[in-house]
């Protein structure tokens, strides 16, 4: 009997999410046990309900505290064969400690990497420079260094993986087989929605980008809107859909409001979207701007995709994403408005040219395995090097820096990328 366990309380709309909920839907078609590990608070606050309520999934609630989670007592069959899924690192150090002791036939606890910067990621990172960063670094390194070798550390993208090698001096083998893989093929647009797109340009240019509003992470969402001004003067058919939420909003709205009347009026905030929500108004769209998941949600919907810089926010990027494909850095790029407007200029031919590269693009980085996880050779032969008490306490130092202190984990990192 599979078990997936999703260790993630948290299930807002995003990349990481989507794929998680992705996961979840097949395990349930398949008959698998899931359990979610999550609060009371975030179950509420699911932004994918109409999965999370579904009556297969096992809801155990985790006790937040300071020095990190407290887990509930599972009970599994002796015949379960049990994939955990954790995407923070010293939760993961802290949870591998409890659930060494689950009793089920066979137990792998997957560390997935789901980005390649910020204090969940590399926590090491929340501390200014100095000894205990770097003793945090050792310490973690040797964390790391077990879970590699034991082969339980996946990412949702190679990126990902380059990041821990570059931070904690590791070496991890044969990445590409290491990339958690796609759960669902892709479905191509048909081909009359995108003729009619290119036809419709003229009269509305509908502008899409969709992130969460995490900055300076995804702050290139404020250059966009401060750039659309510029765009709006020049093409009054510029229409731009802000599909997202979160802390940031405040400075999305205040954004918003520096805008021209006129070009303001042209700007629609969506809220967040459900998966189905927002390809149902992607296939709306003209052209997709955005990082990460949501670039490649364009692309699977055809959409010409422009890749934007993490960490800025100035309205720069690298290029399309059939000719650039997903580049996740916070390195200088270009002023993409060049780019924006060329897809409003271009003939009808060369816009479905564009848009079936894109999804050219996207189809061509899928894999499809939606049994990965399960697959995976994974062992636990031994004790994690990072004890309990001490990965709590860099929980509980870590929380202080972004809570009490009220400082972000990224600003250093994006003055240092200035």
């Amino acid at each position: 009997m599979k078990c997936l366990v999703i260790d993630r309380p948290y299930m807002g709309i995003g990349g990481i999410e989507n794929i998680q909920i992705q996961l979840i839907k097949y395990c349930i078609n398949q008959g698998y046990r899931v359990v979610w590990l999550t609060t009371e608070e975030h179950e509420k606050s699911s932004a994918y309900k109409n999965i999370t309520d579904a009556p297969e999934i096992e809801k155990h609630y985790v006790k937040r505290t300071p020095f990190g989670p407290i887990y509930p007592s599972l009970k599994f069959a002796d015949d379960e064969d049990v994939v955990v899924l954790t995407t923070d690192l010293l939760r993961y150090c802290i949870s591998q400690h409890v659930m060494k002791d689950w009793q089920c036939r066979t137990l792998f606890h997957l560390l997935t990497i789901p980005h390649f910067k910020g204090g969940a990621v590399l926590p090491e990172t929340c501390l200014r420079s100095g000894h205990t960063r770097e003793r945090w670094r050792l310490r973690l390194s040797n964390a790391a260094e077990w879970i590699d070798r034991t082969g339980n550390l996946i990412g949702f993208s190679d990126i990902h993986l380059k990041a821990y090698e570059k931070e904690y001096g590791l070496n991890v083998a044969n990445k590409e087989s290491k990339v958690l893989k796609a759960i669902f093929p892709l479905d191509a647009p048909a081909d009359e929605i995108i003729e009619k797109k290119a036809k419709s340009r003229r009269d509305e240019f509908n502008i899409i980008t969709c992130a969460r509003f995490d900055f300076p992470h995804k702050g290139y969402m404020l250059g966009l809107i401060k750039a659309f001004s510029d765009i709006y003067e020049r093409h009054p058919e510029a229409k731009l859909f802000i599909v997202g939420y979160g802390q940031g909003e405040k400075q999305v709205k205040d954004a918003l409001s520096r805008l021209p009347e006129a070009a303001r009026s042209q700007v629609a905030l969506m809220g967040p979207l459900s998966p189905e929500q927002l390809k149902t108004k992607m296939l709306s769209c003209h052209l997709n701007i955005g990082v990460a998941g949501s670039l490649w949600r364009g692309a699977e919907c055809a959409l010409p995709s422009i890749c934007m810089r993490h960490y800025t926010y100035e309205c720069e990027g690298y290029g399309f994403i059939d000719d650039v494909g997903d580049i996740m850095s916070d390195s200088a790029g270009f002023n993409v408005v060049p780019l924006i407007e060329n897809v409003i200029k271009m003939d009808d031919s060369a816009y479905i040219e564009k848009s079936i590269k894109s999804f050219n693009a996207a189809q061509s980085q899928i894999d499809v395995d939606p049994e990965f996880v399960f697959k995976l050779p994974a062992t636990n032969l031994d004790t994690l090097p990072l004890s309990e008490l001490e990965a709590r306490g860099m929980f509980f130092q870590r929380l202080f820096l972004e809570r009490i202190c009220k400082r972000s984990m990224y600003e250093d990192q994006l003055n240092a990328s200035k």
